[in-house]
């Protein structure tokens, strides 16, 4: 149990950990928010329930193709480059919505599937770099490291996402407010906590990897 709580409390104590966790947080508290409310804004707000399934389909499937090109960019740019280029990205583009949603008389429902496809396409960029950074100064602590940043981000996530749904007043201007808000709290956190990135200092042949890495780039 002592190893077990040192090691939990070395996962709270290091920026690097601590504030990659919370930015992934901020991003879960917005899957959550989307899929809490998703159903109420094609319900009711759109009355179109018919089109549930197209529209969930249309806003989540630009998440797995950014998934997938991860993988790709990830050695181009870096893990915290490109972190913070998607966040700046999706805070950006949920800003433009919510602003849209503003000007507009009445916002049509592919309006609004464009505009929230836009923004979700950036997750994949994030949750996984965001993890990545998380755990980079912890390998020698990762089963117990991973523990913690999950609990962390799946707790907090769902409180986050529980407290936008529960604004929903009809529009879909709560919601929009709700992700942009979570998407600029996650930059802000990410630039704090990637100011200057740590390594595993228990693994000397990692830290000469980590250093011929961030030289390169």
């Amino acid at each position: 149990m002592r190893a077990i709580g040192g090691a939990a409390w070395e996962t709270i104590r290091i920026r690097q950990s601590i504030g990659n966790t919370l930015a992934q947080t901020m991003l879960m508290g917005a899957l959550f928010a989307f899929i809490n409310s998703i159903q109420q804004i094609v319900f009711d707000v759109f009355g179109r329930p018919d089109l549930i399934g197209i529209v969930f389909a249309c806003i989540a499937g630009p998440m797995a193709f950014s998934s997938y090109a991860n993988s790709k960019l990830v050695m181009r740019f870096g893990s915290k480059r490109l972190l913070l280029i998607a966040l700046s990205a999706f805070t950006g583009v949920a800003f433009l919505h919510l602003l849209a949603a503003e000007m507009v008389t009445r916002e049509s429902i592919w309006m609004f599937v464009i505009l929230q496809a836009a923004t979700m396409s950036f997750f994949g960029l994030i949750g996984a770099n965001a993890g990545a950074l998380a755990m980079e100064p912890l390998g020698h602590i990762a089963g117990t490291a991973s523990s913690v940043q999950g609990v962390i981000a799946t707790i907090g996530g769902a409180l986050i996402g529980f407290t936008i749904g529960q604004e929903f007043n009809g529009t879909t201007l709560p919601f929009l407010i709700g992700f942009t808000s979570c998407g600029a709290a996650a930059l802000a956190i990410a630039f704090w906590a990637n100011h200057k990135p740590s390594t595993d200092t228990h693994d000397r042949a990692e830290v000469e990897i980590q250093e011929t890495v961030s030289r390169a780039g």
